[in-house]
């Protein structure tokens, strides 16, 4: 049958329905009617005042509110706003139902994304503190659409109730909630069940869908008893029994989407069938038309779907190629005058069902078999003609793109495999000629087409370089309702996702491989490769400027750390001939030191090591000995090197210059700071600070309060004043060098003192690795 066959049959199918219904002017007077439009022009418009509605429903980003300024969701705030002040002065009370950000999308194909359900609620509080008249919402538009490039909320239920949940929960009296807001999909149990689930003990108000369809199969000929509402109104039974229902998006096509255009009298006659839906269910006391009209900038570019009561009026003021200017249609006088009223027509159960594909189903094959029953004997054909269409709901075609025939065998099966259908969403009807009125067509079944691999993207990674022992990925996909594969260091993928948690990791690289599944069961071909390494951390604190006596007496003092079991080395170089004259104790250079200075002829003159079975902290001293004669000098050049080889890594290796003097070590740090080392084994901060007793402090007059030496600032009993602070931040393994600078005010007094005790402090720490503390004690001479 071609489309104006089809267009003919449903003209002469709605004059006979008229003709019967002519000794009756039934009229809709006991449902509210309600306009679904989101131009702001709309309550302006010449013919607005006629149709005595005083309810709109407008579509709105859910973070419309927060939008920032000059994005897209900014100009949609600034067109919403003009339209609540338009509704005001006339009364008209605004229904917000609303959908994806405009500002967020997935990854690679661009598709509108699903918020967390905290994310809505942030944006939900956000609208109703800036918006406080809007009352009336309907938590998210069409959650069960399977067109993904549309609508992110297919695959997951349980997120779209939960949406209903928290803005009850933020505005729990002063809103009319409306759950569900179903897009027309028959027979879309696992959908509708699982969101009612999800709802728990909670009973909204109002329950809304959408049927769109059942007025597509009126105009095209086929089934006249509303099998979308009837189906609708069979969920929101039992729990459900006492809300009440809206059909909150409905309309007559005058154009279909692929250009058929269906006129006047096909659209009217559409319209008050339409408004026949509320006699199936006293519960049903709001039905919203879609729409008041299609505004666009000149002919070419009125939106191909027309269902306007009101012709367009392009802005240029040239009449669109298939109707009139800005004209009142004979679909306006219906609903204007609350009818004529064409209630559907009783149920007949479907003889010929479509049982694949599944509703709602993913098919990643371009050319599609279905299969259903049918009726076998009588006047029925045996065979059974499969049309499919374009879309689904307000964006179905009027023509087919594809139909295939098959027979019904014996046993009442039949299967047709189609040609080949371009990615996207299609709605498929199965005929059986010979049954008499709906009972030979089947309800329709909406499916997708999508041959696309997705792609996926790591929101969410650890630090290149961690020691934490667990991870946490979080993971997005370019497709709504994907489900995910995980590999652990090349283990046998298992599911996984979106949120990713790791546990008990071992020290070493690990390579997360995360590859994407789509509802049609396409998979990533590359993954989405995250790497990283789980390091222990070891540290040390060393100074670079001490007595010498200091260092020939109790030593150096040096302070290391470790998250895990750990070996730290500490040596003091000095050149031979130097060390011979100062007359320091040698011993020789190993060549397997790692820390060995390079070129000349060195000795070591001090050393210590550190083995830890498990983590902490110990304090190192590097005592410099000395012939029977002591120090022969007033002061030496020597190297520090450090070791630090933590549980399953590599050595890491620090050498720096060391002054160990009689006199000067005060002065100096007095003139220019205080030079310590903090060495990582991997990425490090640490803040590090030098303190003076308070005693100490108060003499010197140091300005600053004291605090109490504990645990909690890596000092031991007393008080102590800052003298000087600073912070180290390292992004690999290896020495930082920063000098601690005291107070300019502070500096003349401390360099006249003949000594002073002080105390450095650093609390260093790594990407996932608690913080220890650092210290040790340091007395100068002037």
């Amino acid at each position: 049958m071609g489309a104006l066959d089809s267009v003919r049959r449903g003209l002469l199918l709605a004059v006979a329905l008229v003709a019967a219904l002519a000794m009756t002017t039934a009229t809709a007077g006991a449902v509210e009617i309600g306009i679904s439009d989101s131009d702001e022009e709309t309550l302006a418009e010449p013919y607005w005042n006629g149709l005595n509605v005083n309810r709109v429903r407008v579509v709105l980003p859910y973070d419309v509110a927060t939008a920032p300024e000059r994005s897209a969701g900014a100009r949609r705030r600034a067109r919403f706003e003009r339209y609540l002040a338009a509704a005001a002065p006339k009364g008209v009370d605004v229904m917000v139902a609303f959908s994806a950000s405009q500002e967020v999308r997935a990854p690679g194909s661009g598709y509108p994304v699903a918020p967390t359900a905290d994310q809505f609620a942030a944006g939900f509080a956000a609208f109703r503190a800036r918006y406080p008249q809007v009352r009336t919402i309907a938590p998210w538009n069409e959650p069960n659409n399977v067109d993904a490039r549309q609508y992110p909320l297919s695959g997951d239920p349980a997120l779209a109730a939960q949406y209903w949940l928290r803005a009850k929960a933020i505005c729990p009296t002063d809103c009319l909630l409306v759950a569900g807001d179903f897009a027309g999909i028959p027979g879309d149990d696992a959908y509708v069940d699982a969101y009612q689930a999800a709802l728990g003990d909670a009973r909204p108000d109002v329950w809304a869908f959408h049927a769109h369809s059942d007025i597509n199969a009126f105009q095209a000929g086929g089934p006249d008893s509303a099998r979308i509402s009837r189906y609708y109104l069979s969920k929101f039974q039992g729990p459900w029994a006492n809300a009440r229902i809206w059909i909150d998006e409905i309309g007559a096509r005058f154009r279909a989407p692929d250009g058929v255009v269906w006129g006047d009298a096909s659209q009217a006659q559409a319209t008050s069938f339409l408004l026949g839906l509320a006699t199936l269910d006293p519960r049903i006391d709001a039905i919203y038309y879609y729409n008041y009209s299609n505004r666009c900038a000149m002919p070419i570019r009125c939106a191909q779907q027309d269902r306007g009561l009101v012709s367009p009026s392009p802005i240029d003021g040239n009449p669109p190629e298939y109707d009139g200017y800005n004209r009142p249609r004979q679909a306006w006088q219906v609903i204007a005058g609350r009818g004529p009223v064409i209630p559907p027509a009783a149920p007949v159960p479907p003889v010929v069902t479509i049982d694949q594909p599944a509703q709602a189903a993913a098919l990643n094959t371009p050319a599609p078999t279905f299969a259903g029953g049918a009726a076998v004997g009588g006047r029925a054909e045996a065979a059974v003609t499969v049309q499919v269409f374009p879309g689904t709901g307000a964006d179905e075609g009027a023509v087919p793109v594809q139909a295939a025939s098959g027979p019904v065998g014996g046993d009442g099966r039949w299967a047709a495999r189609t040609g080949a259908l371009a990615d996207g969403v299609y709605t498929a009807r199965a005929q059986q000629v010979g049954n008499p009125s709906s009972s030979g067509i089947s309800q329709d079944t909406v499916f997708t087409i999508d041959t696309v691999a997705p792609t996926s993207t790591a929101t969410t990674v650890p630090p290149a370089q961690t020691g934490a022992r667990s991870a946490t990925v979080v993971v997005a996909a370019s497709e709504a309702g994907s489900t995910f594969t995980c590999s652990l260091n090349r283990a046998k993928a298992t599911p996984c996702g979106p949120t990713i948690r790791l546990r008990r990791l071992p020290i070493g690289t690990h390579v997360l491989r995360i590859r994407a599944v789509d509802p049609a069961g396409n998979v990533q071909s590359t993954p989405t490769v995250v790497k990283w390494r789980v390091v222990s951390l070891a540290t040390a604190l060393v100074p670079r400027s001490a007595d010498l006596r200091t260092a020939t007496g109790s030593g150096l003092p040096l302070r290391a750390s470790c998250a895990d079991a750990c070996r730290v080395v500490a040596r003091l170089y000095m050149p031979r001939r130097a060390a011979i004259a100062a007359g320091f104790v040698r011993k020789r250079v190993s060549r397997s030191d790692p820390a060995r200075p390079r070129g000349g002829d060195y000795v070591v003159v001090a050393g210590k090591s550190l083995t830890r079975k498990r983590g902490g902290s110990a304090s190192l001293a590097l005592k410099v000995r000395t012939g029977s004669g002591g120090a022969r000098v007033s002061s030496a050049e020597v190297r520090v090197g450090l070791v630090l080889r933590p549980q399953g890594s590599k050595a890491t290796v620090v050498s720096r210059r060391v002054t160990l003097a009689r006199s000067g070590p005060l002065r100096s740090v007095a003139a220019r700071g205080l030079p310590v080392t903090v060495a990582c084994s991997s990425a490090c901060s640490a803040p590090v600070a030098l303190w003076a007793p308070q005693s100490l402090a108060r003499s010197l007059r140091v300005p600053g309060r004291a605090v109490a030496g504990s645990r909690r600032n890596g000092l031991p009993r007393g008080r102590y004043v800052a003298l000087g602070r600073t912070t180290i931040r390292r992004t690999r393994g290896g020495g930082s060098d920063p000098s601690l600078t005291v107070p300019r005010a502070v500096r003349s007094r401390l360099s006249v003192r003949a000594s002073a005790g002080l105390r450095v402090t650093a609390k260093a720490s790594g990407p996932g690795t608690p913080a220890r503390w650092l210290s040790w004690p340091l007395t100068l001479p002037r």
